[in-house]
């Protein structure tokens, strides 16, 4: 079937009849919340990121956990399984998140002078001290793939659900407006306030995030439109691979000293951009199938590319010159290896 055939006024929109479920139509990745390669619950202080390709900061004091939780409505929430959890703990005073995911310059330029909508789900905890709303804004600039935490070049508000009245049932929310036609980059930021003292349960759940061209909001699907197409999409900014069984293998390569060995580790699909050199690692060890399990002391990044990367591992252990070496989990299953190109 054609574009030009589809013809359901339901998912009429500006510029010709688009599909529900096509992928590519969504430009928010992970906009389900599903995919979680550094974790499920993370303490939100200054810019960290959380469930893949979403970032948290805590403005006030300490005291805020963003988590992925199961989700499932069948009422109020068809197809959707996971959300996003925004908390103030108990006993936190006057206190909120923004959580955000910055775009691509490549997937945000198809927007510029364009009329586009967003929409997304959410719902609030009994507790939740945020005045029963929550602020959801599409954030735009002028710069190149740049990060809304650090600021856009020429930033400005593109539009705002300003403010989304939250109760504890699921609801869709949506709002249309017009990108500038200057823009090259887009954001998309949520801002929970709170107030008082948190009770157990003040927070806000979130899923269900879809930006689109078009004046109407259709039907949400994932920016790939499958899982495994999701997965891709977000190890391009982020990996991590962990074994989950003792000894597990990430890399092999060499001993160049009796303290250092060079690891080659193959990259499963081609990142956005050269690795960062802040490395996430925990719980690794050299093994070259005599010494086994010498515990790191440290690994950088020695060289590589978007396809694959050289990792220098240091061992207070002495290894043995030229002999083969394998990255390896220690003897629990803790271990993982994390590699970024985040914006």
């Amino acid at each position: 079937m054609s574009r030009a055939q589809l013809t359901s006024t339901v998912e009429q929109n500006t510029g010709g009849a688009v599909p529900p479920f096509v992928a590519g139509k969504n430009a928010v990745i992970n906009g389900s919340m599903e995919l979680a390669q550094r974790g499920t619950s993370f303490t939100s202080t200054t810019n960290i990121y959380t469930l893949d390709r979403w970032q948290a900061t805590r403005y006030g004091t300490a005291g805020g956990t963003v988590s992925q939780q199961v989700a499932t409505d069948a009422t109020y929430l068809p197809q959707i399984k996971y959300c996003a959890r925004i908390a103030n703990n108990s006993g936190a005073t006057s206190v909120g998140t923004y959580f955000v995911t910055s775009l691509e310059s490549l997937e945000s330029q198809r927007f510029a002078g364009q009329t586009a909508t967003f929409s997304f789900y959410a719902r609030k905890g009994a507790l939740y001290s945020g005045s029963n709303t929550i602020t959801a804004n599409i954030i735009g600039g002028t710069g190149t793939d740049q990060n809304i935490l650090s600021g856009f070049t020429g930033q400005a508000t593109q539009f705002t659900t300003s403010p989304a009245t939250l109760s504890t049932n699921w609801q869709r929310f949506t709002v249309t407006g017009a990108v500038g036609s200057s823009i090259t980059q887009l954001a998309i930021v949520f801002i929970a306030y709170g107030s008082g003292t948190a009770g157990a349960t003040d927070y806000v759940e979130i899923t269900g995030v879809q930006l689109e061209l078009g004046s109407v909001a259709t039907p949400f699907t994932t920016a790939s439109g499958t899982l495994q197409g999701e997965l891709a999409l977000c190890q391009r900014y982020y990996y991590r691979a962990q074994g989950g069984t003792a000894y597990s293998y990430y890399g092999v390569g060499a001993s160049t000293s009796t303290s250092t060995a060079y690891i080659v580790v193959p990259l499963p699909i081609q990142m956005r951009a050269y690795p960062s050199t802040t490395i996430d690692w925990a719980n690794l060890g050299i093994t070259d199938n005599v010494n086994y399990q010498l515990a790191l002391s440290g690994l950088a990044l020695q060289n590589g590319n978007p396809n694959q990367v050289v990792l220098t591992a240091t061992t207070a252990a002495s290894q043995t010159q030229y002999r083969p070496a394998f990255l390896t989990n220690q003897n629990n299953t803790a271990g993982y290896l994390g590699f970024s190109a985040e914006l």
